[in-house]
């Protein structure tokens, strides 16, 4: 998988807003590709977005979110 480096400056700051963490997985999500520049496949995607919820809710993070099925990260 290849894709830019994510600046992770606002998942540092204290409270970063749902509307920052949107944007950056938006930003992820658009720029995410195979090694050869394909698109990932569906389930791949629903893997990665799993990844990251356990991530973000897990220490340090810790955060009371859910990006799996709050509307403010459905798009």
């Amino acid at each position: 998988m290849v894709c830019k480096k994510i600046n992770y400056s606002a998942l540092k700051t204290a409270s970063p807003t749902e509307t920052d963490i949107s944007e950056i997985l938006r930003k992820f999500f658009a720029e995410v590709r195979t090694g050869i520049g394909q698109a990932l496949t569906p389930s791949t995607l629903t893997g990665i977005s799993a990844a990251i919820q356990r991530h973000l809710t897990c220490a340090p993070f810790s955060w009371n979110i859910n990006t799996l099925q709050e509307n403010e990260f459905m798009s």
